[in-house]
């Protein structure tokens, strides 16, 4: 499955460019709609950055 990630320059898709379009059924949710192209949800990992330190 993609992961927000185009495979072809394995550059990161924003997420407003993957929701629906007009011409998709209205009943049908858009996380199911990505879902069957391949697509799955990256959920937000929040702000927090680590760094490790291995010279100790």
């Amino acid at each position: 499955m993609k992961c927000g990630i185009c495979e072809k320059d394995f550059q990161r898709i924003h997420r407003f460019n993957l929701r629906k379009r007009m011409d998709e059924p209205k009943d049908i949710p858009e996380q199911i709609l990505r879902a069957q192209e391949g697509y799955s949800r990256i959920w937000d990992c929040g702000s927090l950055k680590f760094q490790i330190s291995l010279n100790q």
